[in-house]
């Protein structure tokens, strides 16, 4: 079931992330001013065809807005946990895999 207010709080997150006015958003996503803030509380629900819109807008993947909304796939979550540790050194990756098999019991 979608968490209106949650997908709302992650258009109005990516959207200030962005350092974009919500007027940018609304021409961006063709709809108006007080559509995008009725969304941004959790008050309306945006059509497919707009949540694609804003989505585009914002730059942002249809499960990064849906994230709490949506069973995501393993490979999204791997792809999501290699992204958090590329850049670590090869003794931080080293320890965080030694973690990962303690918790498993391996």
């Amino acid at each position: 079931m979608l968490n209106i207010k949650a997908f709302g709080k992650r258009v109005q997150s990516a959207r200030k992330e962005l350092k974009m006015p919500a007027e940018t958003l609304a021409e961006k996503a063709g709809i108006s001013v007080y559509y995008v803030r009725e969304i941004e509380r959790g008050a309306k629900y945006p059509s497919l065809s707009t949540f694609v819109d804003l989505a585009n807008a914002l730059n942002k993947t249809a499960d990064e807005l849906l994230c709490d909304s949506v069973d995501r796939d393993i490979p999204l979550i791997l792809n999501d946990v290699t992204k958090e540790i590329e850049h670590l050194s090869v003794e931080e990756i080293a320890r965080i895999t030694a973690v990962v098999r303690a918790m498993l019991c391996k």
